[in-house]
């Protein structure tokens, strides 16, 4: 079985379900992208490594594999293996020196534990087959690195960073949409004391 690598190319609001996200995974060497659903807690991870974004307090991924690696367990690889009747089924394969083993796990979390331990994202060609798509290039997570999400469910910290982010990047529009956002909150604040 031949294995495709994926990589995360961005994430965004999904506009069907409330408090669900769309991570977009980029097949190599083709313009296929890989639209997973995922709900907040996943989506919040990723945001995380994707936006180098701290938090006060490790996220529960960042718990697992602080634990995992105090035991000397790494994440070797995760491969999404098969796609049926629009649920993905992956695999987190770890190891702890000579000993290879296999985790059954949701796809989202397959993805945020590979971002948290670096290590790469494969799939198979049937897979991408079934579940790839070629997205209008004008979908703005697709041209980005960039966590585009629900401004409105963010605390204020995190508007903070992501706006510096922003910033560093020369991203002024995106900056400009974080920045009248907390600005919204400081008014709101404001009229309530």
């Amino acid at each position: 079985m031949e294995q495709i690598k994926l990589t995360v190319n961005g994430l965004a609001d999904s506009n069907n379900m409330t408090g669900a996200y769309v991570v977009v995974l980029s097949v190599a060497h083709s313009k296929k992208r890989i639209p997973v659903v995922i709900d907040a807690t996943e989506a919040q991870s990723i945001a995380k490594k994707i936006t180098s974004m701290d938090t006060p307090r490790p996220l529960i991924h960042e718990v697992f594999s602080i634990s995992m690696r105090k035991f000397d367990i790494t994440a070797e690889e995760v491969l999404i293996y098969k796609f049926e009747e629009g649920i993905f089924y992956s695999r987190v394969f770890f190891s702890r020196g000579e000993q290879h083993e296999f985790v059954e796990t949701k796809t989202s979390d397959a993805i945020a534990l590979a971002l948290i331990f670096n290590c790469p994202i494969f799939t198979t060609s049937e897979v991408v087959d079934k579940a790839g798509v070629i997205l209008a290039e004008d979908e703005k997570y697709l041209n980005s690195e960039r966590y585009c999400f629900n401004l409105k469910e963010a605390d204020i910290d995190a508007l903070n960073q992501l706006m510096q982010n922003a910033i560093d990047e020369e991203d002024y529009e995106y900056a400009s949409i974080i920045r009248d956002e907390i600005n919204s909150r400081n008014n709101k604040k404001d009229k309530n004391e």
